[in-house]
């Protein structure tokens, strides 16, 4: 019975981790929104973004809501921006 008890008290801990869940499939941007007039597209699994037509700043956004999570990324930038400071 005490063996029991602790397999199915293992199986319930396990089910309430939290899932981690990979929110870019590295294939395409199914689960994403594009706001603004960049280009944005996956090339050999990595999500890349061009100027647009009027180069203005855009961005990517979830579909989905999430909470309490943590990002992980690697960012390259080929060109000079402005991203996180006003322009003048």
């Amino acid at each position: 019975m005490k063996k029991l008890f602790a397999s199915i008290a293992f199986l319930l801990a396990i089910h309430m981790l939290p899932a981690q869940v990979s929110i870019f499939n590295g294939k395409n941007l199914d689960g994403w929104t594009i706001n603004g007039t960049e280009k944005w597209y996956v090339e050999n699994g990595e999500l890349i973004c061009e100027s647009g037509p009027d180069k203005q700043y855009g961005y990517l956004s979830t579909s989905k809501s999430y909470q309490d999570f943590e990002l992980h990324l690697q960012f390259k930038q080929e060109a000079n921006g402005m991203a996180g400071r006003g322009c003048t």
